[in-house]
């Protein structure tokens, strides 16, 4: 059986009972030199799916709950045995150890920000259907299809302005990706636990209520583990 990895505590944390992982078996903690590492045995590496990325998901979440920040592994980190697994982390410990002083005591929390086509998009110039090879429609779409991507980031951009101006008293440090499918612009924050609740208060009055004729574009999700911020490396 392989051993898969979830995330790191720099505490002799364990998982509480009952918890299972992606595979259905027990979640274990094991000692990998001054580390604590929450681990699985799995006959082989997951497949990504929607199912298998939410149990991942939910034992870092249960690892946060422990009152420690764990340092989360991602997703499909897998080891030949526990041996192995302790070898190489305890290999890197400088390295890990200097990762979990960085999120101790912090969490994540996360402004998703749903994104809508800029609606249709007028044709640069005329073009003779005739002379359009398949090859260069081709391009042409992908060339549409970065414009759309970057008017759609940058209105993310600016949405995002009156959350991240609220709440920047409380931020340890700030990521922003673009996910295309659905667009959605997400910006994550390194906040103190004990800050979740103001953050939360703050991000939600700088969202504002949704009315008839504008819809909710924003959600606030957390707290959850530092993914965005830090992870073990593989």
């Amino acid at each position: 059986m392989a051993t898969y990895l979830y995330c790191l505590f720099r505490d002799p944390v364990d998982p509480p009972g009952g918890l299972t992982g992606i595979a259905g078996s027990p979640v274990r903690g094991i000692d990998a030199g001054p580390l604590r590492a929450w681990v699985e045995s799995a006959p082989a590496a997951p497949v990504v799916s929607p199912e298998s990325l939410t149990a991942h998901d939910a034992v870092t979440t249960a690892g946060l709950s422990t009152g420690s920040t764990p340092l989360p592994a991602r997703f499909g980190d897998v080891f030949e045995s526990d041996e192995a697994c302790r070898s190489s982390l305890a290999a890197r410990s400088g390295e890990l150890l200097a990762a979990l002083a960085r999120v101790a005591g912090r969490v994540e929390m996360t402004v998703a920000i749903r994104l809508y086509a800029t609606g249709p998009r007028p044709p640069s110039q005329a073009i003779d259907p005739a002379s359009t090879t398949p090859g260069r429609a081709y391009l042409e779409r992908l060339r549409d299809d970065r414009q759309e991507t970057q008017i759609l980031r940058q209105r993310g951009h600016v949405l995002a302005r009156p959350v991240i101006s609220a709440v920047h008293h409380l931020l340890a440090d700030e990521r922003a990706t673009f996910r295309p499918s659905p667009p959605t612009y997400l910006v994550s924050h390194l906040i103190s636990r004990d800050a979740v609740d103001e953050y939360r208060r703050l991000a939600s009055a700088a969202i504002g209520v949704p009315s008839a004729t504008e819809p909710l574009r924003a959600i606030v999700r957390g707290p959850s583990a530092p993914f965005s911020f830090t992870t073990v490396p593989g």
